[in-house]
């Protein structure tokens, strides 16, 4: 046995991490004439670690320092090497080396101690009214809303898989013409608007040669093509089917494919106002919005329960319990999911008592996936600096404004800091209970400790 073996079984990222720090260490060695690892010593170790502190440019100048995660990483390394020691039978480091007298990796690094006190600090308030806020309004007044978009969206995608061998793209009218003839009559007698193409899209056509001034131009030909039973449009139908396309065009118009005739909701800043609930919108624009209300949820169950980012990313379709109900008007909520952080390779089932936000969130997000079988995970891996971005500048540009959303400053918000905000307002309930109240506006949201 080992006695200085690590006996906490480590995540295959961590030791992937491990691995390619002491690839560099090897690396840095060879490059330096060190063949063996009975020729390392303190300074060797000393010299490696000063090598890692820095970051240099192309011309070897110090331009600034590394984080101290990178330099216990180095340390790590070569601790190791003295820790599993015996294991080498051929090459190992001398017996007596104790670089950096000895000291722990993390001590090495300058990291601070948890007898230091938590280092991340709390958000701010001007930036966890907004933050939350936002996320709120769109968990529980958008989100319920964009399943139908997001039916829409699925309805896009079986459009543009079709293929179907009886509609052959050299067909020329009339049998193209009678296929738009019904389609093009339906959209009349619905008076639904034609299909518009994203701008990107019109530009690319103006550059290919099409009239700027032609009103076919902005018009999603291809979806249109593709109700018909075609695979896309060809252009060469343009002399034949124009006069029935134009004809249309001017008794419905044109608009964006999704999100068209939005019920009213009203405003984040003001009830008694109302606005529809999202413009007409393409693809992509559908999915910033998809990709904006799924970061609220994560935001929402993060700073309601309190989760770490692993364990939101272990919950699964079907992780919201059925409801309790203790008492009238008292009714706990549940997510199953899974402790990962401390516990053996692919951590342990566990629940978690949240807020009906928290719950309703993971609710909300059930319904965006794709394919919403029991099982498939509800967010999968995720970076949220990147998603948290993506969710402020949302927020900030002019969806957030039309409907109401304060804008959030662009201080870092980070999921540590949004669980070090909760534990704050936990420790600082008076009454030493197990609660805590986030005063947002009207919203009063109450953490049981039941």
């Amino acid at each position: 046995m080992l006695p200085r073996a690590l006996r906490t079984p480590l995540h295959p990222q961590t030791c992937h991490g491990r691995l390619a720090e002491l690839t560099r260490w090897f690396t840095w060695l060879a490059k330096y004439g060190i063949v063996s690892l009975d020729e390392v010593d303190e300074d060797c170790c000393a010299a490696y670690l000063a090598h890692r502190r820095y970051v240099r440019d192309a011309d070897g100048v110090v331009v600034g320092d590394r984080s101290p995660a990178v330099r216990r990483a180095a340390a790590q390394t070569v601790v190791d090497l003295l820790n599993y020691r015996e294991l080498f039978t051929t090459d190992r480091v001398r017996a007596d080396l104790r670089p950096w007298s000895g000291a722990s990796p993390s001590a090495v690094a300058e990291m601070r101690s948890g007898r230091d006190g938590n280092t991340t600090p709390p958000l701010d308030d001007r930036v966890l009214q907004p933050l939350l806020a936002a996320a709120l309004y769109l968990v529980t007044v958008i989100g319920p809303r964009t399943a139908e978009l997001t039916a829409q969206m699925r309805e896009q995608r079986q459009w543009k898989r079709r293929r179907d061998p009886a509609h052959d793209l050299r067909k020329q009218p009339p049998e193209s013409r009678k296929g738009f003839a019904r389609v093009l009559s339906e959209y009349r007698q619905a008076r639904r608007p034609l299909p518009l193409l994203p701008d990107h899209i019109v530009a690319e056509r103006v550059d290919a040669g099409w009239s700027v001034n032609d009103p076919l131009t902005p018009l999603a030909l291809d979806n249109l093509a593709r109700q018909a039973g075609y695979v896309v449009f060809n252009p060469s139908w343009t002399r034949t089917l124009r006069d029935v396309i134009e004809s249309t065009l001017d008794v419905v118009g044109a608009e964006k494919p999704l999100g068209r005739n939005a019920t009213h909701v009203p405003l984040a800043n003001n009830d008694n106002e109302t606005v529809p609930w999202t413009l007409p919108l393409h693809d992509a624009e559908a999915r910033t919005l998809l990709g904006a209300v799924r970061t609220a949820a994560i935001i929402t169950i993060t700073l309601t329960s309190g989760m770490r980012s692993s364990e939101l990313m272990e919950l699964r379709a079907g992780c919201r319990q059925p409801p309790q109900e203790h008492a009238p008007g008292l009714v706990r909520y549940r997510l199953a999911s899974r402790v990962v952080k401390g516990k053996p390779l692919g951590g342990v089932e566990d629940e978690w008592v949240v807020v009906e936000p928290a719950y309703l969130a993971a609710g909300l997000a059930e319904q965006l996936l794709d394919d919403p079988q029991s099982g498939a995970l509800l967010f999968g891996r995720f970076a949220f600096d990147v998603r948290y971005r993506w969710f402020r500048n949302w927020v900030n540009g002019p969806t957030g404004r039309r409907l109401g959303l304060a804008s959030i400053p662009e201080d870092n918000v980070t999921m540590r800091a949004m669980r070090r905000t909760l534990a704050l307002e936990l420790a600082y309930r008076p009454g030493g209970l197990l609660a805590a109240k986030v005063q947002l506006k009207h919203i009063s949201v109450v953490i049981l400790s039941c």
